[in-house]
């Protein structure tokens, strides 16, 4: 290929870096766009000091497995533990059972119009199952004295008034 000039030679160089660039472009967009697409926002629950108005706790659940952490705490009025369990839901939570071992006077009762049951569990415990009560948000007022609370999540149990001041 013969040019008539250098001034000819530079054009044709800039029309093909620019058409290189375009397509550098879309490659680079189109990459992007596909990792937005394929790469999963993972979900974090997230405990916030009331008091301080920060961040204390981020733990990842799978709502599509129907995971459940479980908050205990020892009942202010029998001095028995309570354990409740509270299922991740894609958009909140939802309060599954409680569990304790002696009833009392201030523990859940089941309603005759609701789903909800009081049982004996096989270990002796009684159960109250099917609350199926949805939170959007829930607030915990923990206790370090009597109630003692405590949260599991996947067989790790953390002492909420070792991370916040009760």
């Amino acid at each position: 290929v013969l040019f008539r000039s250098t001034n000819e030679l530079f054009l044709i160089f800039s029309k093909i870096s620019f058409v290189h660039n375009k397509i550098h472009l879309f490659i680079v967009l189109l990459f992007i766009g596909l990792l937005c697409v394929n790469v999963p926002i993972i979900k974090a629950v997230r405990l916030t000091a009331v008091k301080i108005q920060k961040p204390v706790l981020y733990f990842t659940m799978d709502e599509n497995r129907q995971e459940e952490f479980v908050i205990c705490f020892t009942h202010s009025v029998n001095r028995r533990p309570v354990y409740d369990y509270i299922r991740v839901e894609q958009d909140g939570f939802m309060v599954v059972k409680s569990r304790y071992d002696a009833f009392g006077a201030g523990m859940p009762e089941y309603s005759m119009d609701t789903d909800m049951r009081l049982t004996w569990a096989p270990d002796g415990w009684l159960e109250l199952i099917n609350i199926n009560r949805r939170l959007d948000t829930f607030t915990l007022f923990t206790g370090a004295v009597i109630a003692n609370h405590t949260l599991t999540v996947r067989d790790k149990v953390i002492t909420l008034s070792d991370i916040v001041t009760p």
